[in-house]
């Protein structure tokens, strides 16, 4: 990322989990979970947080997208909560 930004690169990288960041992105968590329960469908909520992991030497835009979904497969768990956490820099094109 340090690359890119001292370079003028746009970037999207793929992010692990973590606990700060599920911490933050709780009341998006509950909200999916909420619907999820009293619909019994398939959940898709995106959001977005500031964050600076200790590595980074500056903050940078987080996007979050939470999935609540039930697997038809036969499975002992048929229910499936899916993360995914994205870094990213994107400059608007001009005009």
């Amino acid at each position: 990322m340090r690359w890119c930004d001292k370079h003028g690169v746009d970037y999207i990288f793929g992010m692990g989990r973590n606990k700060v960041l599920e911490r933050r992105i709780a009341p998006l968590m509950e909200k999916a979970e909420t619907a999820f329960e009293a619909t019994g469908e398939k959940q898709r909520l995106f959001g977005e947080t500031d964050y600076t992991a200790k590595s980074w030497d500056c903050p940078r835009r987080v996007t979050v997208s939470f999935r609540r979904i039930v697997l038809h497969l036969s499975s002992s768990c048929p229910y499936q909560k899916l993360f995914r956490h994205v870094a990213a820099k994107l400059i608007p094109a001009p005009g």
